[in-house]
């Protein structure tokens, strides 16, 4: 009896303190100012590009002739090759990370990258000679470009590897709406 008469008096209590409503505390300390500009957004372009002796194998890009410029210091900057396209309905996109490499009994093939707050660049290097590449290694080949402020990555949860996962977090921007720039000529 003695317990039921402490559960019932404790409940009783429970809802007593559960209901009771005080006034509003004083207000908070303000908070660290946001990043200037408001909005931070991602830009993304894709570039087709020929690697070839006159160009030293070696593609740099203007930034007078680009809308990702320019890229701030605490930018990340990454660089994804086109890889294949499957024979699916529709047809899927295969991205690949950049570095990337390619093994041959001559050597290893490296589509590499590399950026500066000027400009950056999309080249072969590595231990074959590339003039013995074939075309489909060297020409009409595709990038994507993505510059992420680097905000987009303070939660340390994103695979920049994984380039679906990367689309995902800039809000997934359709193939048409990413600026493409052929600079093959």
């Amino acid at each position: 009896m003695v317990k039921k008469y402490i559960l019932a008096v404790m409940a009783l209590g429970f809802m007593v303190v559960a209901a009771c409503e005080g006034p509003a505390g004083p207000p908070g300390l303000e908070g660290p100012p946001g990043p200037p500009g408001g909005l931070l957004l991602a830009e993304v372009e894709e570039i087709v590009v020929n690697f070839n002796e006159e160009n030293d194998f070696t593609v740099v890009r203007d930034p007078a002739d680009s809308p990702i410029f320019p890229i701030e210091d605490s930018d990340v900057v990454l660089f994804y090759l086109l890889w294949e396209t499957t024979n699916d309905t529709p047809p899927l996109d295969i991205w690949r990370p950049v570095p990337q490499n390619i093994f041959f009994p001559e050597g290893v093939l490296v589509y590499n990258a590399d950026f500066t707050r000027e400009d950056y660049s999309v080249f072969l290097e590595g231990t074959i000679n590339p003039l013995l590449l074939g075309p489909e290694f060297t020409q009409n080949q595709v990038f994507r470009v993505v510059v992420l402020p680097s905000q987009f990555l303070t939660n340390g949860r994103i695979d920049v590897n994984d380039y679906d996962a990367v689309m995902k977090l800039i809000g997934n921007p359709k193939d048409e709406d990413i600026p493409r720039f052929d600079l093959t000529k």
